[in-house]
């Protein structure tokens, strides 16, 4: 036994192992895992500030938008109604385009008849029809109409018809940090129809890059000059013909309208629902029935009325967040009657940078926090700031009609939640498994199930701790070995050290190694032991019954009776993974642990089965000790304080079954 310790007091670590990756790995991807996230969340921010652009955020964000506007519920309108050129109008007039006399009598049956408060055309009157275009002019003279004409930018320029006059020059605009779209040609109306109207407006819609229209521009720029819409001008007649001014992000029209502006002029139409005639949002009247009179004249009292056509061929059809094939001029029906009933929602154009900075804040707390956190822990910590951040925009749209771009946060919460999870699982896996393969042959597998629900917490690499060591060494053992076979005292042996482990085990120890017919455990590692002193020396207690118990088997196999002797020590010392670069094991040196195995040498000079170091004894509040005095220790220079379980004062060493000792309790 002084060889094994002195054995054990040299202290060898190499540079190599094989368990200390994959538990080290499972603290140092905190920080990897942390430094990534942050990188996310930076690119996201920078997205949203538009110094480095990712479309498949603005592609997130614009279908979270459109699945909003599918889900809401369509509010029949009161103020607008649309007189569609449909399938059964051209069946019963004809081709397009029609007489101007048939559309002068549809004017006259709106407006005069009806008592519209402005008639607008979806529809283009570009090609002269002569003889008959002064009727439509005469038509529309002094009548609250409203023509539309288009721009465009893929016609190298080309320009026919004749303008309104513009609104106001476009260099106002960069003051206000404002930016108009743009184009250099148009399409518009012959000359003596657009003097005649009240007004003229484009009708061009704002197409995003996957090709659905979810905005009109409010307000377009041709050669240094804007031009209202074809929604803005109908809308200034129906209330009254009063200025335009462009004031705290939005465009306001006369006294009362407002409407938010994005950054671009445009304004988002409040699609809900579906679109169509069966929709129910706008009421659709088919035009030859207007014309034929089966229309109740009050159904245009005082009301928005807008021309256009879905019959196919001649109707501009648009994809929209709420159906493939819109019929254009509800989508300007739509926009008017969301304008009157104030349901117009825009993002407002502090919203990115507000978002921004929301997206570096949850960000950066998902980053950092969700690597130290077990996979419910990130979930729950995901839940958390994916309520907080939908909660902030369902509330936003709802008390203010702002439209959040969340799509940068939540991409980043979610994508850090997702690698949190897989590495952590990966790299958890690889940790637990090697917590098991190194201490299940330590520990009891009860620690070791524990220790692999959460590996970080029990580090490998040697450090300084506490610790209770128990040795334990068979008497005699040279005798017992001379007069056995080899195999029979292999399975001596076995018995012995197999029924020593469970002892351990069950009080919560490590077994540390075997060394031939001893043992050596500790308490305190690599799980912590606030109560190691007593779980030792109750071991210790244990094992001197267990010993009785294999005397019981081996005389009836005719076998030597065992007697062991323990030394039990407590202090500092090194213990974790230790060794040479070829071989490793998990173990505990220093002084405290020589004293043990040195106590244990002293129970053969004692004729005692247990001494225990002062140390130890001075801890231990579950069993009487008896004070032996003090005891010269080999190789160590002071002498040391030794003392023994009281039960073993009054009965000495038992080796059958019949002399069991009484373990007693200090009161």
């Amino acid at each position: 036994m002084d060889a094994a310790a002195a054995r054990n007091g040299q202290e060898s670590e190499g540079s190599g192992t094989r368990f200390l990756p994959a538990v080290g790995l499972l603290r140092s991807y905190r920080v990897w895992i942390s430094l990534a996230g942050l990188a996310l969340a930076l690119l996201g921010t920078l997205h949203l500030i538009d110094v480095l652009r990712l479309p498949a955020l603005d592609t997130v964000d614009r279908q979270l938008q459109d699945q909003r506007a599918r889900w809401a519920t369509p509010v029949t309108s009161p103020d607008v109604v649309i007189v569609d050129i449909d399938e059964a109008s051209l069946a019963a007039i004809g081709r397009w385009t029609w007489p101007r006399q048939t559309l002068a009598d549809l004017v006259r049956r709106v407006v005069d008849d009806g008592g519209a408060r402005v008639l607008a055309f979806d529809v283009l009157f570009a090609e002269p029809s002569p003889g008959e275009d002064a009727q439509l002019a005469q038509a529309i003279r002094d009548r609250p109409v409203v023509l539309g004409y288009y721009f465009s930018s893929d016609e190298g320029g080309r320009r026919s018809g004749a303008l309104p006059d513009a609104v106001w020059p476009a260099g106002v605009l960069p003051e206000l940090g404002l930016r108009v779209l743009a184009w250099d040609g148009y399409g518009a109306n012959l000359p003596d129809l657009v003097s005649a109207s009240a007004g003229s407006g484009f009708f061009n819609a704002h197409v995003d890059t996957d090709g659905v229209v979810r905005s009109i521009p409010l307000l377009a720029a041709l050669d240094d000059q804007l031009y209202e819409s074809l929604a803005v001008v109908t809308l200034r007649l129906a209330t009254g013909g009063g200025p335009l001014r462009l004031r705290d992000d939005a465009l306001h029209i006369g006294q009362d309208l407002r409407i938010p502006l994005q950054q671009d002029l445009t304004a988002r139409v409040p699609f809900a629902g579906a679109t169509g005639p069966a929709a129910g949002r706008i009421r659709y009247l088919s035009a030859v029935d207007v014309l034929a009179g089966r229309v109740e004249a009050d159904v245009f009292r005082d009301r928005i009325v807008l021309v256009g056509a879905s019959a196919q061929g001649i109707g501009d059809r648009r994809a929209t967040p709420v159906g493939r094939a819109t019929p254009g001029v509800e989508v300007h029906a739509t926009l008017i009657a969301g304008a009157l009933a104030g349901e117009i929602v825009s993002q407002p154009m502090r919203a990115p940078v507000a978002m921004a900075l929301v997206t570096l804040l949850f960000g950066s707390l998902a980053a950092l926090w969700m690597p130290r956190l077990s996979a419910s822990g990130i979930l729950s910590l995901l839940g958390v700031l994916l309520f907080a951040l939908f909660a902030g925009s369902a509330t936003a749209f709802a008390r203010h009609g702002w439209v959040l771009p969340i799509a940068a946060p939540l991409c980043t919460l979610l994508l850090l939640g997702i690698v949190n999870l897989a590495v952590g699982h990966f790299i958890e896996g690889r940790a637990r498994r090697a917590v098991i393969e190194l201490f299940g042959q330590y520990v009891s597998p009860e620690l070791v199930r524990r220790m692999a629900r959460r590996p970080q917490d029990y580090p490998i690499e040697s450090q300084n701790r506490r610790l209770t060591i128990l040795f334990a060494d068979v008497r005699g053992f040279t005798r017992i070995a001379e007069s056995m076979e080899p195999q029979a005292l292999r399975e001596y042996l076995n018995r012995f050290l197999t029924r020593m482990t469970e002892v351990v085990h069950r009080h919560g120890g490590t077994v540390d190694k075997y060394m031939g017919d001893a043992i050596m455990a500790f308490w305190g590692a690599p799980v912590d032991d606030p109560r190691q002193e007593d779980n030792a020396v109750a071991a210790a207690l244990e094992m001197q019954r267990a010993v009785l118990v294999l005397n019981d088997e081996f005389e009836r196999r005719g076998w030597p009776l065992l007697a062991i002797g323990v030394g039990i020590n407590s202090g500092t010392a090194r213990v974790g993974d230790m060794g040479s670069q070829l071989r490793r094991t998990y173990t505990a040196i220093g002084d405290a642990v020589n004293l043990a195995a040195r106590l244990e040498s002293l129970t053969k000079r004692f004729n005692l089965p247990v001494l225990v170091g002062e140390a130890t004894a001075l801890q231990v509040t579950r069993v009487a000790l008896e004070a032996l005095g003090e005891s010269d220790v080999p190789g160590r220079t002071e002498r040391v304080r030794v003392y023994c379980p009281r039960v073993f004062m009054r009965h000495g060493l038992a080796v059958r079954s019949g002399d069991t000792p009484v373990v007693t309790t200090q009161s």
